[in-house]
């Protein structure tokens, strides 16, 4: 059957239904009725108490049927309270679509909830294909969201738990089915998501959705798969966590799906943080549900609209918000260069200055080095409590707004962890990108460096150092660095533009055809490559490498330092500086 007659017929026979079936439970591709009705046939494998009182059990249920009729049987951790009835339930969706574990489920256990945790069926929904457009109801997404949804359906035959009160969270992946389950089942009374929204057309990693073949494809897929098209219908209270850097969901999108909802939701974003969070993030999504589920914290305070308008011959940004919780510290988070989908995210530099704080208010100066320069701003606000709220961002032009001149040209770093102190170092660790090691006992600026071993304990040869360089979209740069060797050496520097992410691929080109400005590229274009030799000696010596703006569109530039072949000196990196050149 062709996609568009198919999908026809879906709208069709939704029509029918309609007079039949509640219209919350009507929609194109998810059959609510049946994934709320359908027999579970439950079954306890086994079951265990933990030291501090929770009830730990593997169990499963009947989640689906094949095509061909066999039934899929799904396996879970359920963690619950020992002795509690009418508690919130929460399902938790894993990262990286992995199985079913205990981490989670003993975190919201041991604050009162029953959490469970389930491994999807991703061989039977061929779970990193791309999508299936042709037969959107039998698609991945679609049938691993329903596989969340029939978790959803076992908590409520739970009798410890509340069907009143149930939430879903997850992170990455499981962000991505949280988003889109919270809009569609109306079981689901609160989500959270670490990383992922929807709105996937403005910028994803997902191989479901860039593989996808056509422009069509994109089409059936934000009709049926995306999370963001149920909260534009379902006022569902929901927490968007966001990494401004991340590869995996670009920050256009997130935003966009934020955007779109109608119910009580909130946004933070991390500027500078890629897939990764610093610990009091992750506790603000894991107490996210005590608001709406377990109803014993305060709301999150809710920013209101950022307002940026020329006073003065400079450029101000105010925003307010409500909430009875104390904010302690407001940033302004400013970021320069062109603004536009699926290019220049993952690499892009944010800028944070501090604002002044008036009850509940918040006002910041925005430097403009150029008035024909764009930029992207929102605002930050962070409680008593760690809590970090955004406001929605805000692309700005200055000279749209009155400002015909540069008010100044702020001196950035698009390395902004060169100095490797010690909150530089726990970051990079955090996000899997450490190198080197940190040495207090040597250093050109703060209190250390990093120091590049000739070997590993295991005597493997140096590794290359790769750092990740943000940047200023289509502006010239200027790295600077500091060097010293235990002895004489030779090293090569180098820094290297990036291909946009995702731009060969069929989905990504369909859904950039949608967006007018979109640059012209094409794969056999030549990267930047700005490369130097360099002799280093025993005391600290500074380097720079100039790196004019590329005439060939890229996500960023990345930064390789390699000691020559056959090097055995132990050499030392501090102050590491990425800076857009203003002219």
């Amino acid at each position: 059957m062709k996609l568009w007659t198919l999908l026809a017929a879906v709208v069709a026979i939704s029509a029918l239904l309609i007079e039949r079936v509640p219209a919350a439970t009507v929609d194109p591709v998810f059959d609510l009725q049946k994934i709320r009705d359908m027999p579970l046939a439950a079954k306890t494998l086994d079951r265990d108490v933990r030291p501090n009182g929770i009830v730990v059990e593997r169990i499963e249920f009947t989640s689906d049927y094949t095509l061909d009729g066999g039934a899929i049987r799904t396996f879970g951790i359920l963690a619950r309270p020992r002795d509690k009835t009418d508690v919130p339930g929460i399902v938790w969706a894993q990262g990286g679509m992995a199985d079913a574990g205990e981490y989670f489920p003993l975190i919201f256990a041991g604050k009162g909830y029953a959490c469970l945790s389930i491994t999807l069926p991703k061989t039977e929904w061929n779970a990193f294909a791309p999508f299936d457009a042709e037969t959107p109801e039998n698609g991945n997404f679609v049938r691993l969201a329903v596989t969340h949804m029939r978790a959803i359906t076992y908590l409520t035959e739970r009798p410890e738990v509340d069907s009143q009160r149930l939430g879903i969270g997850g992170s990455s992946y499981g962000g991505v089915y949280a988003t889109l389950v919270a809009g569609i089942d109306p079981r689901v009374k609160a989500g959270m998501s670490f990383f992922a929204g929807g709105s996937h057309h403005l910028g994803t990693h997902l191989p479901q959705f860039t593989m996808l073949a056509d422009h069509a494809a994109v089409d059936v897929f934000r009709k049926t798969a995306d999370g963001a098209r149920g909260h534009r219908q379902r006022a569902v209270p929901f927490l968007w966590c966001a990494a401004a850097n991340d590869h995996w969901f670009h920050l256009p999108a997130v935003v966009d799906t934020f955007k779109q909802a109608i119910g009580d939701s909130r946004l933070c974003i991390l500027p500078n943080w890629a897939h990764g969070f610093p610990p009091h993030v992750d506790q603000q999504l894991i107490d996210w549900f005590d608001i709406h589920l377990l109803r014993s914290r305060t709301a999150y305070n809710k920013p209101g609209k950022l307002n940026i308008a020329e006073t003065g011959g400079r450029l101000q940004a105010r925003w307010a918000w409500t909430g009875t919780n104390d904010v302690k510290k407001a940033e302004l988070v400013v970021s320069y260069g062109r603004v536009m989908p699926w290019c220049g995210w993952v690499h892009r530099l944010h800028w944070p200055i501090v604002a002044v704080l008036d009850g509940q208010t918040a006002t910041a100066e925005i430097p403009v080095p150029d008035p024909d320069l764009e930029m992207y701003i929102f605002g930050n606000i962070h409680d008593e409590n760690d809590v970090i709220v955004s406001t929605l961002p805000m692309q700005v032009l200055p000279r749209q707004l009155g400002i015909q001149a540069a008010t100044s040209r702020p001196e950035l770093n698009g390395y902004p962890r060169g100095n490797f102190e010690p909150p530089d170092i726990a970051h990079l660790k955090s996000l899997a990108i450490a190198f080197g090691t940190a040495d207090p006992r040597e250093k050109h600026a703060g209190t250390q460096s990093i120091r590049i071993d000739p070997d590993d304990s295991s005597g493997k040869p140096q590794p290359p150092v790769h750092m990740k360089l943000l940047n200023v979209y289509e502006r010239d740069h200027s790295l600077s660095f500091w060097l010293k060797a235990d002895k004489a050496t030779s090293l090569t520097a180098e820094v290297t533009g990036v291909p946009p992410q995702n731009w060969q691929l069929p989905g990504a080109a369909a859904a950039r055809s949608m967006i007018r400005g979109t640059p012209e590229w094409n794969p056999e274009m030549p990267l930047p490559v700005y490369r130097r030799e360099l002799e280093i000696g025993t005391e600290w010596q500074s380097y720079e490498i100039n790196c004019p703006a590329s005439a060939t569109p890229i996500e960023g530039y990345n930064f390789t330092v390699r000691q020559v072949a056959g090097g055995t000196a132990r050499y030392w990196l501090d102050d590491v500086r990425f800076t857009p050149e203003w002219h």
